[in-house]
């Protein structure tokens, strides 16, 4: 099986952040994204669809805020990054992570981790 071929019958995936408080996240999270939230599940959770077969879901889950850990790629860094400052929403670090990506690291008001990465070589500055 190639390095990007699927891996049997898998056609989602859906990363879990878990979060004390639903609506203060949420507003970050649109913020951090650029989107707001594509469905609300009764105050307990809220996705957002980032791509084909790919989400993000907020979820109430006080033991486990803090802890979540979500990479998402995207294609153009720099531009991404300026939406951000616009947006109020703070870049915690900056990282190099190999010859082949860099990106940058954001901390939603739980503490759960986002990274935003890039792949050298693509976008408008790669």
């Amino acid at each position: 099986m190639g390095r990007h071929d699927r891996a049997g019958d898998f056609v989602t995936l859906l990363a879990l952040l878990p979060v004390t408080d639903l609506r203060r996240s949420a507003e970050w999270f649109t913020r951090a994204v650029g989107q707001p939230a594509d469905e609300h599940f009764d105050g307990v959770a809220a996705d957002w669809y980032l791509s084909s077969g790919q989400s993000v879901q907020l979820v109430v889950d006080p033991a486990r805020a803090g802890g979540g850990i979500c990479t998402v790629r995207v294609d153009d860094l720099p531009s991404a990054v300026r939406r951000l400052d616009d947006h109020g929403v703070r870049v915690e670090d900056h990282f190099s992570g190999s010859a082949w990506v860099r990106g940058v690291v954001l901390r939603d008001p739980d503490g759960n981790t986002l990274a935003l990465t890039q792949l050298r070589g693509q976008g408008s500055r790669g």
